[in-house]
């Protein structure tokens, strides 16, 4: 998969396409330390790359953009270096990543994540999130009322691996926040991820709206665990 030119990463490693929707395009990778000289970063993602203290979370960084750009590329068949990624500067849509093609905005919605050995991009037409957690990290929230709802929590009482569980549930939860693009806007125990179909209401300052979600698996390396959310 190129997604750099000249001098810069003609290949993305590791990189490996997961079984999700036909209508979302979903890739992932692991973090690359080398991404971060690659001659498609723009000024600000470097600026962005060396602020982060350790150089892990500099190369999700740099690697998520990369990775966008080559995803979005193979999805409107251009070249990755007419793609840019761009923040949303609408202040209910909290920052979301958003592509441009030759600088103008792009029909289409990107979701990055990233965590431990794992980073993911989708890429649809229509609103979609993606979340990657490492299960281990999130074993101290397992009982949280925070994040989970308490139908939730007996359930994960119950479990025999709760902490694989509550993984699954706390990126289910997370897609979902992402494909609604209202960052925390809606608490989390109102989202009920208990089974595949997830509806949300979410009230102003948002726009008022009732949606359905589907959530899919997404396959990532072990140790790992991933969710897409896409409308239902």
């Amino acid at each position: 998969m190129t997604i750099g030119g000249g001098g810069g990463i003609q290949r993305l490693p590791g990189s490996y396409a997961t079984g999700v929707p036909a209508e979302v395009l979903v890739v992932g990778s692991p973090p690359l330390a080398a991404a971060r000289a690659d001659p498609l970063l723009t000024a600000a993602e470097r600026a962005r790359c060396a602020a982060f203290r350790r150089e892990v979370d500099a190369a999700r960084h740099a690697t998520g953009r990369l990775l966008a750009r080559s995803t979005a590329a193979r999805w409107f068949g251009v070249a990755p270096e007419r793609v840019g990624v761009v923040p949303d500067l609408d202040a209910t849509s909290r920052g979301c990543p958003r592509l441009t093609v030759d600088g103008r905005r792009a029909d289409a919605y990107l979701s990055i994540a990233h965590a431990g050995e794992v980073v993911l991009v989708a890429v649809s037409a229509r609103p979609c999130g993606i979340d990657v957690e490492v299960v281990a990290d999130v074993e101290p929230v397992v009982g949280s009322d925070v994040i989970y709802a308490p139908p939730e929590l007996a359930a994960l009482a119950a479990a025999q691996d709760p902490v694989l569980l509550a993984a699954r549930w706390w990126t289910a939860k997370e897609s979902v926040l992402k494909a609604l693009e209202v960052g925390l806007g809606v608490d989390p125990p109102l989202i009920d991820v208990r089974r595949e179909l997830v509806t949300v209401a979410v009230a102003p300052p948002y726009t008022s709206t009732r949606t359905t979600w589907r959530l899919h698996a997404v396959d990532v390396p072990a140790g790992h665990i991933a969710t897409l959310a896409v409308p239902a």
